[in-house]
């Protein structure tokens, strides 16, 4: 499922890191590099608000 994420996160970013990289005149590999760092940080960050939520609403039934 991360990697299904990832993927999702690093192809909706690539146009507009391609876009940067080409404005700033750098590699286009450099808009990948940082899509990938986006994507995988991403991940983590939305794990951990899934892990919050399910705290919130499964931690109330679990407490009876």
């Amino acid at each position: 499922m991360s990697s299904t994420v990832g993927t999702i996160l690093s192809v909706s970013f690539y146009p507009v890191f391609l876009w940067v990289s080409i404005h700033y005149q750098m590699p286009k590999v450099s808009a990948f590099a940082v899509c990938v760092f986006l994507a995988i940080m991403g991940v983590e960050w939305i794990r951990n608000k899934a892990d919050d939520i399910y705290e919130v609403v499964i931690g109330r039934w679990r407490k009876k």
